[in-house]
């Protein structure tokens, strides 16, 4: 895999490759490696992250540096790395200090030109960290170009699930395959519930102020929840249905990462997968320098903001800021997706 410019991907190990350390032989190379890695563990033992570091390949730019990061939130990188491509501030400040420490092992990235991606829950994660690099520019020695988010969680989820919902199986209705009796129960949710005519009344240029939410709650109101519906009649008529791209069917291919996962609460089909895993091989985990102690799994079970999190979506507070400071902001949406809706953007 050759990358475009330098990449950071928050998962597991560390690797560093200069212009000279290219010219070194495979044992030279790995012995750079896990000096490095030894070195930066040893040096900031306040915040450390696992990640992996590419160079760029031979027609790449060793003028950028770009930071990968997935969503969940709780879920490894290695994902959207491999097969793909707490508060919201403190988490930001966190990274914020990973990254300088970064450049004091890896000193020939300073001052490279910065870009931030990520997909999902990264909606919120790369809009917070961004925003905390141009309110803190003497906090890292990179200069912050732009980010690129996919199918990013950006505000409520009533916005971008509920409201959507009902309208986006009416254009798939083929692939769904209701019955007409439930179509008309979807459409009468929908109207009772504000979803039906929110766009048409609220979406207008220029905008009047912040859009109201539908009725009292950020997810559903009591008997509005119609995306629940839809997912779990969608699931009753196909057992591989998949929230992610709704066209998949049987057979389902097994994933070496362990994805998709055996639960519901995760917006996935059923899938017994083969163990261990293959980032949770002993062999691996000490070749890419993890710790072999820790059990990896794709997606945490874990709740990864146990206080809870009361930062409001990126969209209503630091999204604009950091889309005005941004020399470049990219926000794509693939269009099978259910678990966030890409209307739900618009």
């Amino acid at each position: 895999m050759f990358c475009k410019a330098w990449l950071i991907s928050l998962v597991i190990a560390a690797s560093v490759f200069t212009s000279e350390a290219r010219q070194l032989s495979k044992a030279d190379i790995r012995a750079h490696q896990a000096a490095a890695a030894k070195r930066f563990q040893n040096n900031y033992p306040v915040k450390q992250l696992f990640f992996w570091f590419f160079p760029p390949g031979p027609q790449g730019s060793l003028d950028d540096l770009i930071l990968w990061t997935n969503g969940g939130p709780g879920c490894s990188s290695l994902e959207g790395l491999l097969q793909e491509n707490g508060d919201e501030n403190d988490l930001a400040a966190q990274l914020v200090g990973f990254l300088q420490q970064f450049l004091e092992v890896f000193l020939e990235l300073k001052n490279k030109n910065f870009y931030i991606t990520g997909e999902s829950y990264a909606g919120a994660y790369v809009p917070y960290i961004a925003n905390h690099i141009y309110e803190n520019p003497d906090a890292l020695e990179l200069s912050l170009l732009g980010i690129w988010i996919a199918d990013p969680s950006l505000s409520y989820d009533v916005v971008q699930e509920q409201i959507p919902a009902v309208g986006f199986v009416h254009r798939y209705e083929k692939v769904f395959a209701f019955n007409q009796t439930l179509l008309a129960q979807l459409d009468a949710l929908n109207e009772k519930c504000n979803y039906a005519d929110y766009t048409e009344k609220y979406l207008k240029y220029p905008p009047q102020g912040k859009l109201p939410l539908p009725g009292n709650s950020t997810w559903a109101d009591n008997g509005c929840d119609v995306w629940s519906i839809i997912f779990e009649e969608a699931y009753r008529l196909n057992p591989a249905f998949n929230v992610y791209r709704i066209f998949d069917t049987y057979p389902i291919l097994w994933d070496v990462l362990g994805f998709p996962y055996a639960s519901l609460q995760l917006g996935s089909f059923a899938q017994v997968q083969v163990a261990p895993l293959y980032f949770d091989r002993q062999d691996v985990k000490q070749a890419i320098h993890a710790p072999l102690n820790v059990t990896w799994t794709e997606c945490s079970n874990i709740d990864v903001f146990p206080n809870g999190d009361a930062s409001l979506p990126s969209a209503l507070s630091v999204l604009p800021k950091v889309i005005e400071n941004n020399n470049r902001t990219v926000i794509i949406h693939g269009l099978a997706d259910f678990i966030l809706i890409a209307e739900g953007y618009d």
